[in-house]
């Protein structure tokens, strides 16, 4: 079970990077730490660049990253069309760069991944 946020640049899916974050250890039967995990879109691939990076997180650190990666989408450049997030026990959501700028919806996902890694289920 994973929390999987796709950003999409355009229809063709191998153009999507998939950020992937699930629990990975357990204290006293409650996660304590996160791999988090980006896999980079094809066309990013190159002698230079790796396909994938992983990483552990605390669920502190988890709480920024993802708000530092929402706030660095909201203002990219070169932006997203979309942010799919896929979310145990959440339907799936679909968001525009743009809406992820507006403090409210933050707020929602923040609440989301709140409810999420506070009492992620510790068996399948």
């Amino acid at each position: 079970m994973s929390i999987v946020i796709r950003f999409t640049r355009d229809s063709c899916s191998l153009n999507d990077d998939v950020l992937r974050i699930k629990p990975n250890s357990l204290n006293d039967n409650r996660v304590v730490d996160y791999s988090v995990s980006m896999k980079y879109a094809q066309i990013k691939n190159s002698a230079n660049a790796p396909p994938s990076h992983s990483q552990n997180l605390s669920s502190t650190n988890l709480y920024k990253y993802i708000n530092s990666l929402f706030v660095l989408i909201s203002s990219d450049n070169y932006p997203f069309i979309n942010i799919q997030i896929d979310a145990p026990n959440y339907p799936t959501v679909l968001l525009t760069p743009s809406l992820l700028a507006r403090g409210d919806v933050l707020d929602a996902v923040n609440s989301m991944l709140d409810v999420i890694i506070t009492s992620w289920p510790t068996s399948p």
